[in-house]
């Protein structure tokens, strides 16, 4: 949302001097995903890791899977790239009509080049998962991007804990852009 606000700024000739996006990763579809841990489980070394890494992966997917078309078929066909992404989405059982609505929109979206100057707040579990600090965007930041390290997961980014720590990186990302 921070880059596409920022675009459309840009467009009606308000100057964007940054845009801040906080653990956001790139969506991807299963193809994406799989080219992810494919390069995952060739950095681990042994056999036996491995296998375990790949037997894990596989036991949640078919898990996810499963879960996903008893609640919600259309959305889960979407994000495995089964289903075009005009079709439409019958609400889940478990999701309130605006939580589908955010997820049916992150799957659809395609990410498209943009000289925005970026700056990405990114906790290690999602630099690691996804293969670098840039989370996946750095194709499309013509202009490149900061990246400044967030404490706690995706899930404890602004839980008690990390809240100062990364409300205090956040503020000291601000010093250094033009006014």
């Amino acid at each position: 949302m921070a880059l596409e606000l920022g675009r459309e700024l840009e467009a009606r000739g308000i100057p964007v001097a940054y845009v801040g996006m906080v653990d956001a990763v790139r969506p991807l579809r299963l193809s994406g995903q799989l080219l992810l841990f494919a390069r995952k489980v060739a950095k681990t070394s042994g056999w036996v890791e491995r296998w375990k890494l790949i037997s894990t992966k596989a036991r949640l997917f078919v898990d996810q899977v499963r879960v996903g078309l008893r609640e919600n078929r259309g959305e889960t066909t979407r994000h495995l790239g089964l289903r075009r992404k005009s079709a439409p989405i019958q609400p889940s059982a478990t999701k309130d009509s605006y939580a589908a609505a955010i997820h049916a929109s992150y799957l659809s979206y395609v990410a498209r080049p943009t000289d925005l100057p970026v700056a990405i707040f990114a906790c290690d579990r999602s630099i690691d998962a996804l293969g670098g600090p840039s989370l996946g965007w750095a194709p499309y930041l013509k202009e490149g991007f900061e990246c400044y390290r967030l404490e706690g997961d995706h899930r404890t980014i602004f839980a008690g804990q990390n809240l100062d720590a990364n409300a205090a990186l956040v503020a000291s990302s601000l010093v250094s852009v033009p006014r």
